[in-house]
């Protein structure tokens, strides 16, 4: 439409901004979202993020016989755990994971970080305790935080070898708070 501002005239063409910014959102995700074939590994490790999405991926790897170990250590960031669900996210995350007929012998987890940060670091020491030697894991997060989670990991944990397997999950591209979240995760995979 057109309006008369202080005499000149200002064209607004919001109907092209949002093509061009889903599709750039789509490119966004696409780089942040990485995927191998997932492998037989040591065990599946679940990274905290205020969705289930990643649980129901795990179950499904598990069931596939990629492991028989699955691991988190999550209480819940910024936006998830109690805050979303009234318990820490390493709770929540066991108790879909035996509503989903995971045994509970097969679960590793510990309350202990609250960032991907400090996951990674206590990866290891999770896994040792429970008697598995970390050679190689399957990684499973959202996948706008896959490839943070990633780089993060790879970082802190010399000599392990992780296998990216994000969740499937349907995201609004057009959204201008995922656009956000999608800005933040490339910001925060510079300085992590």
């Amino acid at each position: 439409y057109r309006s008369r501002c202080a005499g000149t005239i200002r064209i607004e063409k919001t109907h092209l901004i949002k093509p061009a910014l889903t599709s750039a959102a789509a490119t966004l995700f696409n780089f942040l979202k990485i995927k191998d074939t997932p492998e037989v590994s040591d065990a599946i490790f679940i990274l905290g993020g205020s969705s289930l999405e990643p649980v129901h991926k795990a179950v499904e790897l598990f069931k596939a016989g990629h492991s028989s170990k699955i691991a988190f250590c999550s209480i819940g960031g910024n936006f998830g755990g109690d805050k979303l669900w009234g318990v820490p996210e390493y709770q929540k995350y066991r108790e879909v994971l035996i509503q989903s007929g995971i045994p509970e012998s097969a679960i590793i987890a510990k309350g202990l970080a609250s960032n991907t940060f400090a996951e990674a670091q206590f990866l290891s020491s999770l896994l040792k305790e429970a008697g598995v030697e970390p050679r190689k894991i399957l990684l499973v997060a959202r996948p706008m935080h896959q490839r943070r989670a990633f780089e993060t990991f790879k970082q802190q944990c010399r000599g392990v070898r992780f296998v990216n397997c994000p969740a499937e999950e349907n995201v609004d591209l057009g959204s201008l708070d995922i656009l956000k979240r999608l800005l933040g995760e490339v910001d925060r995979l510079r300085i992590y």
